[in-house]
């Protein structure tokens, strides 16, 4: 969650953001960096069992 105001610039922001990440998460790009910095993928919810 980003710190945006609630305005319709905020929500038009928010969105190009939002598609932003989409992309990058379809592209492999966010998982890329996620284990580049992160040392491993954090971009998807995974249950430990």
């Amino acid at each position: 969650m980003f710190p945006i105001a609630k305005t319709k610039k905020g929500d038009t922001l928010r969105e190009k953001i939002d598609k932003s990440i989409n992309n990058m998460r379809k592209d492999g790009t966010l998982k890329k960096l996620s284990n580049k910095w992160i040392g491993e993928d954090i971009t998807t919810n995974k249950t430990k069992q």
